[in-house]
């Protein structure tokens, strides 16, 4: 039984990434099709999750196990977050899908192509506030909005070198967004500081601090009841997590990654939950081209957990709008205890197992 289910929800999968792929590709009498199979796929799921829970009702004395079995089973297929990110420097990918925009499955790396930016060297995403895909070019020194449906970007203001920086430096950016002012804050690795870009002069970009002589490749910035955190991953040669000063560019070390295979540069982003996640580049590490490597972080400690590996030539991630709200009565952070966050098939599943516990009880007392 339990072999059969998880061929029904590889089947299901399979059909899911189809649909998704051409839902961008607008392609949509095949879509049609595709959402057909996906219903058929889904009905199969939904049976076996029925007989699932009946045979263990059936089989255990008392209804608790049965039930629990199913829940916790629909539970372990519950999806991970979805990021945005641009493959600026592969090595693998022809002249069509290079510095293109590509949403990433957190949990298995896959990726979906959605299209060219336009621009040669996009190494920070963020959204803003409002919901908006912004990136910084390094080629161009200018910062760009993109569309998240085709992957087209647009200088700010509509002027490349935006930032008015100097045209000679390569900079390495990171990005984020601040939440007291709405204003995109930048990093560069290479020159070791943090900078404030202005959305009111067409992104014209103003100098905050050094970063303490740390590379910092990647920044996230996360709201808390104490007021907002500003994380920084520092470069291959740094590779720590550290909490940023927004207001002078200090930066103080949580603790090193310990996990992470060798990278130079990286993208750094906080899920919904609060939950950081980074994406490494790893075309420079080493003779071979090694693919980018997914990682979720503890901002405790900066250990962080490898997820799993991506197309190459990833240093640049954007998974959703910052929350600027402050939690009544929380810290921020890792919540106290592991709450498990179902998909919509795992709803779905949940709600049948409380209908046959319903059922269950009522023939008891029937």
């Amino acid at each position: 039984m339990l072999y059969t289910f998880q061929q029904e929800l590889r089947y299901f999968n399979f059909v899911f990434n189809s649909l998704t792929s051409l839902h961008f590709a607008n392609d949509c009498s095949a879509v049609s099709i595709v959402t057909l199979g996906l219903y058929f796929r889904l009905k199969n799921l939904i049976v076996m999750l029925i007989s699932c829970a009946q045979h263990w009702l059936n089989r255990v004395t008392g209804l608790t196990i049965g039930v629990l079995f199913c829940a916790v089973f629909a539970a372990s297929v519950s999806a991970q977050p979805f990021g945005y990110s641009v493959n600026s420097d592969s090595r693998t990918a022809d002249d069509a899908s290079i510095d293109n925009l590509y949403l990433i499955d957190l949990a298995t790396g896959d990726a979906t192509r959605i299209g060219p930016v336009g621009f040669l060297d996009v190494e920070g995403l963020a959204f803003n506030p409002e919901g908006t895909l912004f990136g910084a070019d390094d080629e161009s020194n200018s910062l760009l909005q993109l569309n998240i449906d085709t992957g087209a970007g647009v200088a700010v203001g509509g002027q490349a070198n935006n930032l008015q920086l100097d045209p000679t430096q390569l900079f390495d950016f990171g990005l984020t967004f601040r939440c007291s002012d709405d204003q995109p804050i930048l990093s560069s690795d290479n020159m070791q500081q943090l900078l404030i870009s202005d959305l009111s002069d067409n992104a014209r970009a103003t100098l905050i601090g050094g970063t303490s002589n740390v590379p910092i490749t990647g920044l996230a910035n996360l709201v808390t009841a104490d007021g907002e955190q500003l994380y920084g991953l520092g470069s291959g040669t740094s590779p720590s997590l550290y909490l940023i000063d927004s207001e002078t560019g200090a930066a103080t070390e949580i603790g090193p990654l310990q996990n992470a295979s060798p990278y130079s540069d990286a993208g750094l982003a906080f899920d919904e939950e609060g939950q950081l996640w980074a994406i490494t580049d790893r075309t420079s590490i080493a003779s071979e081209t090694l693919p980018s490597q997914i990682l979720r972080i503890d901002i405790e400690t900066g250990t962080a957990t490898v997820i799993a590996e991506t197309i190459d030539g990833i240093e640049s991630l954007a998974i959703t709008a910052p929350n600027c709200d402050a939690p009544d009565g929380d810290t921020g952070g890792e919540p106290a205890f592991d709450v498990p966050a179902l998909s919509s098939f795992g709803l779905i599943a949940l709600m049948l197992a409380l209908i046959l516990l319903a059922g269950y009880h009522l023939r008891r007392v029937g």
